[in-house]
């Protein structure tokens, strides 16, 4: 059956499908959350939102964008409304989650460093003296006198504590700040509060603490310390503050002069952010710092500057952004958040964005980080910072045997290239495994970590905590303060020469388990050497210091080319690609797994601990099932005495840009044969991923085989042809007595095409109830329904998102294939 219908709205379907008098819709009584690129003013767009009953959420100023929320049935009507040029899904971006978070159960007095005094302490101390600054080399450069000094990061997460130790002893780090969660979603309305979620606060305390801690010499950390990382303790030679018998630990950030803007996004209760939050953040960057260029004075227009009523400016020299958040995208480096850090740059500000922490599967680098104007970051795992940890969790001395390999690793968590578009993914590494840090915090009563605002934590429980925490949410502003050191330095800097100064700069050669390109980018973060390479930069560089953007900034032709040439900044970006994914994939260099008789097999032979191998497998709308098998699993021992050596094994879903882990929650580990079962992959390129477990002693070696079983196609439901903004109704009858009846609506440009098209697939039951679990980012989508009632049901084929990369999103068309069956036999569609 093939079908084709034009630009109807889903209720004028549903009401034609079921009748006039038919049950009301049910099942949709969530709204539509949508960004919707339009022609400003965006009339059209407001007007057609009213109309459905829904509401305007955010209007933005700096992105041809409004973000909206109408009923589930009547997002055609908007995407018909005049001037509308895109629109897309709100999707909900998760509240980073730190990896093992920890918290020292030992309470520790604050000494507080004031900025001013830092440099002359500096130089009495012995290099890497500060245990977040172990192989950067930051203090080599803060010895020297540069602190960040007068550089304002944004901290775009859920904001930051303005009276956490870190940021307030000796001097006050967080200058104000803004929130964009809604009233109705948080009661704590200040994005400075203590009671807001710890992760922003951890995360400025990397960028901008400037604080030692007190503890006993009989502590676990100072006892690991002295063993892992003597430099980073400091005996105590007397009271009144610090007696004998003490040490101190201090916790410098990469700028520790660096004043700290919070931004917050994510609520204090837990729970994700729509991105049209992130976006409204971003885009209030851009207007603060596009009115300090206009010359507005940098003064608050409101607040009192305390922890509940913080300052909020309209004017302000935000020189860097950090977002360690993340979330899919379809098109990689043009969907709204992702423009945005070109628009950040084209005023002036550096963008430092998380890589994610989907893990060592391929192609899992998350959007803002993808846009072409952020610096994407890895994690590294170091072994000093994962001994001290264990030594804390587990009780000194556990620490070595459970890290036994003296090589630091990519971070297991930490997400990987190349993007859809074939660039090669995470430009930069830094280590993101046990960062040290300090917020407030709560705990639940089973002692898990919370925020101080959540209705789970204990009363009485919130205080300033040491927290050990990992993912690429501590990396990343690593390398945002790293950006606000030069930046300090070098005033005259501009956001591109501080990001090519950080990629020369890199030390390619410091990781010890093959990490490629694709896994730590340029290399990891040498500050030193960053800033000598950005002298070079700067001495060379005739373009002024104007915006980076080469709409917006230099005239001149050789600049303009210097721009787009520098573009990505790196010598490994391969650049955007063309529509298939597999051949950006292979442009980069990777291999696609080639299947004989349905099989594919390798064998691994001697992978270091932490060593990745993808394995990239295509799947098509006739791909049933991938079988699994690995066998001949050998350590070459001597093995890791807690726990032997083994492997740890990730399977990924085709959805680029975002881990959809089909082999555990997040890998399996295997130490003996073993095989995994993953039915009905999506369409694209499944990622296999096996590592040599990073805490393994010794090289280890398997035999790997994957089978993929097809089925043929036979006869579909319906095909046809589909364009933006179509909706197709299609009927089937179900017969009384089946148990289960499977919907699935496939597409030509699925996951292993770029840009991806988002067809979802709304349900109607013969009573008029809406399923619409079909309306997702996966493809196919596929909805199952246990003893389904039988008669007449709708699936509504509706176009969200079909891209024309040639002529705009609003002009593409895609083939679709639906195929309904009832207890596996195929149900023909009227």
């Amino acid at each position: 059956m093939t079908t084709s219908f034009r630009s109807i709205s889903i209720m004028a379907v549903l009401t034609a499908t079921v009748g006039a008098f038919a049950p009301p819709i049910r099942g949709a009584e969530e709204p539509a959350r949508l960004i919707v690129n339009c022609q400003r003013p965006c009339q059209g767009v407001e007007a057609a939102v009213l109309l459905v009953g829904g509401e305007v959420t955010y209007s933005y100023e700096n992105v041809d964008a409004v973000a909206v929320s109408v009923p589930q049935d009547r997002v055609a009507d908007i995407s018909a409304a005049e001037g509308v040029l895109a629109v897309t899904k709100d999707v909900i971006v998760n509240r980073p989650s730190p990896i093992e978070p920890f918290a020292l159960d030992t309470a520790a007095e604050a000494q507080g460093l004031d900025p001013d005094a830092l440099p002359g302490l500096l130089q009495t101390l012995p290099d890497n003296y500060n245990y977040n600054n172990l192989l950067t080399r930051a203090s080599e450069v803060q010895a020297g006198g540069a602190l960040g000094q007068n550089v304002v990061v944004a901290v775009i997460d859920t904001g930051a504590q303005l009276l956490a130790p870190a940021l307030s002893a000796g001097s006050t780090t967080v200058i104000g700040g803004e929130n964009f969660v809604p009233a109705a979603t948080d009661p704590v309305r200040s994005a400075t509060s203590r009671l807001n979620e710890w992760h922003g606060t951890s995360v400025s305390t990397m960028i901008a603490s400037h604080v030692a801690f007190v503890f006993p010499d009989t502590s676990t950390i100072v006892r690991s310390l002295r063993v892992h990382s003597p430099e980073s303790v400091i005996p105590c030679t007397g009271p009144p503050s610090c007696a004998v018998g003490n040490s101190l630990v201090p916790m410098i950030g990469t700028a520790p002069a660096a004043k700290v803007y919070a931004m917050k996004v994510f609520p204090s209760q837990g729970g994700g952010a729509p991105t049209s939050w992130i976006v409204a953040a971003m885009d209030r960057a851009i207007t603060l710092r596009r009115n300090f260029n206009n010359g507005m004075p940098s003064t608050p227009v409101s607040g009192t500057g305390t922890e509940d009523n913080p300052f909020v400016y309209n004017s302000l020299n935000i020189q860097v952004v950090n977002m360690s958040l993340g979330g899919p995208t379809l098109f990689a480096g043009h969907q709204v958040e992702e423009e945005l850090t070109e628009a950040l740059r084209a005023v002036g500000i550096f963008v430092a964005a998380a890589a994610g922490n989907g893990g060592f599967g391929a192609m899992t680098v998350e959007a803002p980080g993808s846009g072409f104007g952020a610096l994407r970051v890895a994690a590294a795992s170091t072994p000093v910072h994962e001994r001290v940890l264990r030594d804390n969790q587990l009780g000194g001395g556990a620490g070595l045997l459970y890290r036994p390999s003296d090589e630091i690793q990519t971070a297991y968590f930490s997400s990987r290239g190349p993007i859809a578009d074939g660039r090669t993914g995470p430009q930069i590494i830094a280590n993101g495994f046990a960062s040290y840090t300090n917020a407030f915090a709560g705990l639940t009563s089973a002692g898990a970590l919370v925020s101080c605002g959540a209705p789970t934590a204990v009363a009485g429980s919130c205080q300033s905590r040491i927290l050990f925490v990992s993912g690429t949410s501590f990396s990343t502003p690593t390398v945002a303060g790293a950006a606000a050191l030069l930046r300090g330095w070098v005033p005259e800097a501009r956001p591109s020469a501080i990001q090519r100064a950080l990629l020369q700069g890199a030390n390619k050669s410091l990781l010890g388990d093959d990490s490629t390109r694709f896994d730590r980018g340029a290399g990891f973060l040498d500050v030193h050497e960053a800033l000598h390479r950005l002298g070079d930069i700067i001495g060379n560089d005739d373009c002024g210091d104007d915006g980076d953007d080469v709409r917006q900034g230099d005239t001149d032709r050789s600049c303009r080319e210097r721009d787009r040439r520098h573009r990505e900044d790196g010598p490994d970006e391969v650049g955007a690609g063309g529509a298939s994914v597999i051949q950006n994939v292979r442009d980069a260099g990777l291999s696609i797994a080639q299947f004989r008789n349905g099989s594919f097999s390798a064998q691994l032979r001697d992978l270091k601990p932490g060593e990745v191998k993808n394995f990239f497998i295509p799947v098509t709308n006739r791909t049933d099932r991938l079988t699994i098998r690995l066998t001949q699993i050998t350590p070459e021992g001597p093995e890791n005495l807690l726990f032997g050596d083994d492997l740890l094994v990730m399977g990924l879903d085709a959805p680029t840009s975002v881990a959809v882990h089909r082999i555990g929650e997040s890998g399996v580990f295997v130490a003996t044969d073993a095989t995994f079962v993953v039915d009905n992959p999506q369409t694209g390129l499944f990622r296999l991923a096996v590592q040599g477990d990073w805490t393994n002693n010794s090289l280890i070696s398997a035999h790997v085989e994957v089978v993929r079983t097809v089925n043929p196609l036979g006869d579909s439901t319906a095909a046809g042809r589909i364009a933006q903004d179509d909706v197709i109704p299609i009927t089937v009858d179900v017969p009384a007595g089946v148990s289960q009846a499977v919907f699935e609506l496939f597409w030509q440009q699925n996951w292993g095409r770029y840009p991806t098209n988002d067809l979802d697939m709304l349900i109607v039951q013969p009573n008029g109830t809406a399923l619409t679990s079909g309306a997702t980012l996966n493809s196919p989508e596929r909805v199952v329904v246990a003893n389904p009632a039988a008669g007449r049901w709708t699936v509504l084929v509706d176009g969200f998102i079909v891209w024309d990369t040639n002529r705009g999103p609003r002009s593409g068309t895609d083939r679709f294939v639906l195929r309904v069956s009832a207890d596996g036999k195929p149900i023909q569609g009227d």
